[in-house]
């Protein structure tokens, strides 16, 4: 009975930590990053936000939708995975009818999508690739996505060639494709050792 208490106790801690730091220090350090983050992004050709950009006038949460013209979202996670170890989150959101407006999608663009995925097809899918700010975040993590997203739109084409999408619509690398190994567990032991 005990261990299915662990997750009471887990929350209890989490709560007691922001508690303790204070819930308008925690939302006046979101929306500074916010802030920061929706500039950043701003400044990549190519990149286009969804939602409101000016904080001032219109405030939001530390959650930015966007996609690179002319890649595919799954391609954008991939590469932003696997090259930087930056993790973001891609399709939906479990939020169709919004990204389906906010992306224009048109009744029969969405019969042609619904086709094929009833086909077992998800590659058109549209989507969305998504950052999420944490009270962990810091700016050098947003410029070091900033930075990421200039390289993609720089090498696009070469990055391209190294993916492919299944038929569940996730870019894997093609067969014989070197992807960097820019993560090592023991590389991050060997900094606090």
């Amino acid at each position: 009975e005990a261990p299915h208490r662990w997750p009471n106790v887990h929350l209890g801690l989490i709560a007691e930590i922001l508690l303790r730091i204070g819930m308008d220090t925690v939302a006046r350090a979101e929306e500074k990053l916010t802030d920061t983050l929706l500039k950043r992004l701003g400044a990549v050709p190519r990149v286009t936000v969804y939602g409101a950009t000016d904080t001032a006038r219109v405030p939001r949460a530390g959650v930015v939708a966007f996609n690179v013209d002319g890649l595919p979202h799954g391609l954008v996670a991939a590469y932003l995975n696997d090259f930087h170890n930056i993790a973001v989150r891609n399709a939906c959101f479990c939020a169709q009818p919004y990204v389906k407006a906010l992306l224009k999608v048109d009744a029969a663009t969405e019969t042609a999508y619904r086709q094929e995925t009833s086909c077992g097809d998800r590659r058109h899918v549209p989507g969305m690739v998504r950052a999420s700010l944490g009270i962990y975040s810091t700016e050098e993590d947003i410029e070091a996505l900033g930075h990421a997203l200039e390289q993609l739109v720089e090498h696009s084409s070469a990055i391209q060639n190294l993916y492919a999408a299944g038929l569940d619509g996730h870019f894997r690398p093609q067969s014989g494709a070197r992807i960097p190994t820019t993560f090592r567990v023991a590389d991050e032991v060997d900094k606090w050792a």
